[in-house]
C-alpha cells in the first residue's frame, strides 16, 4: 500500500506537473481536492481550479521535468521532495516539497511549497516581483 500512495504522488509531481499532463489530474487527483500553495493566500479547491492554476504556472516558468528525489510514506500521508529543471537551451533548476494526504487512491490535499525565486531565474533570468502573481 505504501508504494502505491508514493508512486500517485510521484506520477503528480512528474506526469501531471513536470510534464504538462493536465488531464492526468482525473485520475489522481480527488474531486473536491484541497491545494495549499504559497503564494496563493487561500487553498485551491477543486480539479477545475487546481488544472487552472497549474496551466498558469507552467505558462509563466515554462516547460519543465521534475524528478522525484525522496518521498516517505507514512499512513495514508506521502512526503516528497523533488528538483525541477527547465527544459531550455540554458535550462536552470529549483527545488520543492510536497505533502500529500490520500483517500481511496487519490489525492484528498496537498500542500507545496519551492524557491520562487530560482523558478523565475530558471525559466526567463531576472524578473519582476509583479510576475509571482497569478490570478484565477
Amino acid at each position: 500500500m505504501a508504494a502505491e500512495l508514493g508512486e500517485v504522488a510521484r506520477r503528480y509531481l512528474e506526469e501531471v506537473v513536470g510534464m504538462g499532463d493536465l488531464p492526468g489530474l482525473q485520475e489522481l487527483v480527488a474531486p473536491d481536492c484541497v491545494w495549499h500553495v504559497a503564494p496563493e493566500a487561500e487553498p485551491i479547491v477543486g480539479v477545475e481550479r487546481h488544472r487552472q492554476f497549474l496551466a498558469a504556472y507552467l505558462g509563466l516558468v515554462g516547460e519543465i521535468r521534475i524528478k522525484v528525489e525522496d518521498t516517505i510514506v507514512e499512513g495514508n500521508r506521502v512526503a516528497a521532495r523533488w528538483t525541477a529543471r527547465e527544459k531550455s537551451e540554458n535550462g536552470g533548476s529549483f527545488t520543492g516539497m510536497s505533502m500529500f494526504r490520500l483517500e481511496n487512491g487519490k489525492i484528498a490535499e496537498v500542500w507545496s511549497t519551492w524557491d520562487t525565486f530560482a523558478a523565475m531565474q530558471a525559466a526567463s533570468g531576472p524578473f519582476a516581483l509583479d510576475q509571482l502573481a497569478i490570478t484565477l
